[in-house]
């Protein structure tokens, strides 16, 4: 089975049984991994090695972003979205404290479909890279 359709599965799981906050989590978390991943390969094809996942992870989102759109790997229009993403998933998560239902099935979905598009984008960077 394919990865993509084997990580899809729980999110679909959870988008029947109304579980919107757990479908949104595992898409934020697979659309952030596909951001890491052409972060990681654009700074190995700029450095001539990867950084270490630590490192990865001690970049703010929003610096990784700037580095893709800077390489060309992402546009601004792309970036901008993202990052409103990022701030929407932030108010989302810590709202979430207080009231569990502020996700709902459209969150899910949203954030799906940038996971998808972020795996695109990820798949046309390591084509016109060679990686």
């Amino acid at each position: 089975m394919k990865d993509s359709r084997r990580l899809m599965r729980p999110i679909s799981t959870s988008l029947s049984q109304g579980n919107y906050i757990g479908a949104y989590v595992i898409a934020f978390s697979i659309f952030e991994d596909r951001i890491n991943a052409m972060y990681a390969t654009r700074k190995h094809l700029q450095r001539g090695r990867y950084p270490t996942p630590h490192s990865v992870y001690n970049t703010s989102f929003k610096r990784r972003l700037k580095v893709l759109k800077n390489a060309g790997d992402i546009e601004q229009t792309i970036r901008n979205d993202w990052k409103i993403c990022a701030n929407d998933r932030n108010e989302k998560l810590h709202a979430a404290m207080w009231n569990i239902n502020e996700f709902k099935k459209k969150d899910a979905e949203a954030v799906l479909k940038r996971s998808r598009e972020a795996d695109k984008l990820r798949k046309q960077q390591k084509s016109k890279e060679g990686v």
